[in-house]
């Protein structure tokens, strides 16, 4: 059983695609894959059946052709059923293109040699074609060649100029029509060559090194606060009833006052502390959406259009949060005080509701964590030639894990309607520099 699911390599990968032909001769022909017996290469007949394969083999369809070798197609030159007897050593690359070219043209993709040693001294060659992409043109034949040998008259071509040549499952044929439309078809998707995308101005990525101490200070400072105010004297507190805080009213005639023990207090004082790690979690979320500038990026198509394109950036190293929209954060948004009954219906500052003051650009991107990475993902319906497109700086904010980096790895993937294809790239950005969270907080909320 021959292994297709990647092009043989070294002498063992080769040695066992040659075991495999010697057994099966033209039964192993594929679309991949063709067999010839002892071609000279020296002469123009035998030179135009390696450019009748080459050109069939790059008018096959990418999808097809990346079912075995990854798309990659070998012509294996010397061989027949149980016979190895190899061509002449000394096949030169560059000599052996430049004959070709004017069957396969200057804008052929190009093919590679490998070569099997025999023991007499002579080699097996296998010509190996690179896979077909959305996007490639139709390759024609460039110059027809009489065969010679025929007794037809007129005589028969080997090659004919202007033909268009498409591998089948086992033959090099002449296309239909249905063939030339698909390669139309073919030449109309985006191909990997036809992509050069920009990614651009990314950023910011914030850097606050002290916020986790920070804003476990401010909920240190508000427990001591409340038990200096509350439980370090013997006197009971008196509040309003229940009855009382649901109208909003001080009457004395619906209910009046209660008194609150000291031991109380001290239960919600417990139970408020018991949520601290919920809240610290909560509180630095609110920090990055609320009182962080948001993340944006641009991108650039230099020359193409791009239909359906979907982008994902990955930020590595970095969490982020949802921007927020309040004009007047309180320090209650982020540190939450120790539960308090009212005496009205409306308390004196409203609770914090981010989904309520999320805010949408016109055009959202989307985002999610995965593992110590942010990955940013864009989808639109097109991206156009030279027209710079920039994403909306109010769907995240972006903070860095590490506080010592000064650069982190941004990587990023496109894929397009119409291709099989991606296209990745890489590159270093900047962080910030680093921010006090302590003096960000005193600039942007009210503490009172």
């Amino acid at each position: 059983m021959l292994d297709t699911s990647r092009l043989p390599n070294g002498e063992v990968g080769w040695g066992k695609l040659l075991d495999f032909v010697l057994e099966a001769g033209d039964k192993a022909e594929a679309h991949f894959l063709e067999v010839k017996g002892p071609l000279d290469l020296g002469t123009q007949p035998h030179r135009a059946k390696v450019a009748k394969f080459l050109l069939g083999v790059a008018n096959r369809q990418p999808d097809t052709a990346a079912r075995d070798y990854k798309g990659y197609a070998v012509l294996v030159v010397g061989v027949g059923q149980g016979r190895a007897d190899g061509v002449p050593t000394g096949t030169e690359h560059h000599k052996l293109s430049d004959s070709l070219r004017r069957y396969l043209g200057d804008d052929y993709p190009g093919f590679d040699l490998q070569r099997l040693p025999r023991p007499d001294g002579r080699e097996v060659l296998f010509i190996i074609a690179s896979p077909p992409k959305a996007g490639d043109p139709l390759y024609p034949c460039h110059a027809s060649l009489d065969d010679e040998a025929s007794k037809r008259k007129p005589k028969q071509h080997l090659l004919t100029e202007g033909a268009v040549y498409v591998r089948s499952t086992t033959e090099t044929r002449v296309a239909t029509a249905q063939d030339i439309k698909m390669l139309s078809t073919r030449a109309q998707s985006v191909g990997a060559k036809a992509i050069a995308l920009e990614v651009r101005n990314v950023g910011p990525i914030h850097n606050v090194p002290d916020l986790d101490e920070v804003i476990l200070g401010l909920y240190q400072v508000t427990d001591e606060r409340y038990r200096g105010r509350y439980l370090n004297h013997p006197k009971k507190r008196v509040e309003p009833s229940v009855l009382v805080q649901a109208l909003g009213r001080m009457d004395q005639g619906l209910g009046g006052y209660r008194e609150v023990s000291a031991e109380e207090r001290q239960t919600r004082l417990m139970v408020w502390r018991s949520e601290w790690d919920q809240l610290l979690v909560q509180a630095r979320e609110r920090f990055l959406g609320t009182l962080l500038s948001g993340f944006s990026f641009t991108v650039v198509s230099p020359g193409t259009f791009i239909e359906e394109p979907r982008l994902e950036i990955r930020l590595h190293g970095c969490e982020a949060a949802e921007v927020t929209l309040d004009d007047s954060p309180h320090l209650d948004d982020f540190i939450k005080p120790v539960p308090e009954p009212r005496n009205s219906l409306i308390p004196p500052h409203m609770s914090f509701n981010p989904a309520a003051l999320r805010r949408h650009g016109e055009d959202p991107i989307s985002w999610h964590l995965d593992g110590d990475d942010v990955v940013v993902v864009m989808e639109r319906n097109d991206l156009r030639p030279h027209t710079p497109w920039q994403a909306p700086d109010d769907e995240l904010s972006v903070l860095v894990r590490d506080a010592s980096a000064q650069t982190i790895k941004i990587s990023w993937r496109l894929t397009v309607k119409g291709s099989h294809e991606s296209w990745v790239g890489e590159e270093e950005i900047p962080t910030e520099q680093s921010r006090d969270a302590l003096t960000i907080f005193r600039e942007l909320v009210e503490f009172d």
